[in-house]
């Protein structure tokens, strides 16, 4: 599980609101695995830069929409576009699995 001490990485604009992805990556606590990010995050090396340690407590406290996703194992993925409507057959998240990360080497 991800625990409220544990580190994450955060791209700028996340703990902004609205949309965010995430993936998790294998890890060694305090390191939680997550990154979290934007949809306008390109991965680039600026962009790379920019992502900060950010402890799990900071971002739930202007973020409390995504706890329901941080319990997930390694390897997951998970996309959330935001506050959908309420009659929404949408789902709140969409969360898959990606092998290739899971089954990487821990750090």
């Amino acid at each position: 599980p991800t625990r409220y001490g544990d580190m994450i990485a955060l791209a700028p604009g996340v703990l902004d609101g609205g949309p965010v992805e995430g993936i998790r990556y294998p890890a060694r606590a305090p390191i939680s695995g997550w990154w979290l990010f934007t949809p306008e995050y390109d991965g680039e090396a600026d962009e790379f830069a920019s992502m900060k340690p950010t402890h799990v407590f900071h971002l739930l406290r202007s973020r409390p929409d995504v706890a329901a996703v941080l319990g997930l194992p390694t390897g997951f993925a998970f996309r959330w576009n935001g506050d959908r409507p309420v009659d929404s057959n949408l789902p709140a998240f969409d969360v898959w699995f990606e092998d290739a990360v899971a089954n990487q080497p821990i750090p």
